[in-house]
C-alpha cells in the first residue's frame, strides 16, 4: 500500500529509509517488529508498559529498544520505543 494521502515522514533508521506516522497525541512510540529484525545490532530489552489498541484489546510487546531516527539529515530524534509484536507496516516505499 502507497501513502496515497502523503501522512508519512521519510526518516532514517541507521541508514535505511523507513516510513514514520507521527502522531503527537501519543504518550509512547510503537514499532513494528518486523522492522526492529531488519537490524542485527539493536538488542530488544523487556519492557514495564502496557499498551492498549483503540478497541480497549491489551497489545502483545515483544520489548522496548532505544532507537535514533534521523529527519533529512539534520535532526535526530533518540528515544525509547515499544516494539510491538502484531503492529503493521501500511507505508511501502
Amino acid at each position: 500500500m502507497r501513502d496515497q494521502a502523503n501522512v508519512y515522514l521519510k526518516m532514517s533508521l541507521l541508514g535505511k529509509e523507513v516510513p514514520c506516522l507521527v502522531h503527537t497525541g501519543c504518550e509512547l512510540t510503537l514499532v513494528p517488529k518486523d522492522l526492529v529484525s531488519r537490524f542485527t545490532n539493536i538488542e530488544v530489552r523487556p519492557s514495564i508498559h502496557h499498551v492498549w489498541a483503540a478497541n480497549n484489546t491489551p497489545m502483545r510487546i515483544k520489548g522496548e529498544v532505544r532507537l535514533a531516527f534521523e529527519l533529512n539529515e539534520k535532526m535526530s530524534v533518540n528515544h525509547s520505543t515499544i516494539v510491538g509484536r502484531y503492529i503493521r507496516s501500511y507505508a511501502r516505499n
